[in-house]
C-alpha cells in the first residue's frame, strides 16, 4: 500500500497484492474528485461501475458507462488495443493522442517510486531520476 501526495495537496492511495486466493477477484480504480466520481471494476478493470458528474444528466452518465464497459475474453482484458487505435487515429487526424509518451513515463515513474519507497522504507520525491525495476529485486 502506498499513499501519494500530489503538488496540489490531494492525497491518493494505491493498494496491490498478488496474494489473492484462489484467483484474481477483481481490479478496481476509483477516482474521487470535487466535480465527479468514477469507479472502474471487474477482473480487468473492464466495467464502469459508478459514474457521477455534475455536468452530465443521469441518462448521459449511464450511456457513457455502457459505452465504456466491455466483457473481455480473459483477465488480461483487451490489452492496450484502444490506445493503439487512438494513436493511429491521432496520427491520421493530426491531433495529440489521448495518452502520450509523457503520460506513460509518469506512470512508470510512479511505479518505480513505489518500489524505491518500499526498498528504502521512507518517502521519496519526484522527479525520481535514474532507476529500474531491477534495482528493487531484493524487496520481492
Amino acid at each position: 500500500m502506498a499513499v501519494i501526495e500530489f503538488e496540489s495537496g490531494a492525497i491518493g492511495t494505491v493498494e496491490g497484492t498478488t496474494a489473492v486466493y484462489p484467483e484474481n477477484l477483481e481490479e478496481t480504480l476509483t477516482v474521487l474528485g470535487s466535480r465527479g466520481t468514477v469507479k472502474l471494476g471487474g477482473k480487468s478493470v473492464n466495467r464502469v461501475e459508478v459514474l457521477r458528474c455534475g455536468a452530465l444528466t443521469e441518462e448521459e452518465e449511464q450511456s457513457l458507462a455502457r459505452q465504456n464497459s466491455e466483457e473481455p475474453p480473459n483477465i488480461y482484458g483487451l490489452g492496450h488495443r484502444p490506445l493503439y487505435h487512438d494513436m493511429i487515429c491521432a496520427i491520421r487526424e493530426g491531433r495529440p493522442p489521448l495518452v502520450d509518451g509523457a503520460a506513460g513515463y509518469r506512470a512508470v515513474e510512479t511505479v518505480l517510486a513505489l518500489y524505491r519507497s518500499a526498498a528504502l522504507g521512507r518517502e521519496v520525491s519526484f522527479p525520481l531520476g535514474e532507476g529500474s525495476t531491477l534495482d528493487y529485486r531484493r524487496i520481492w
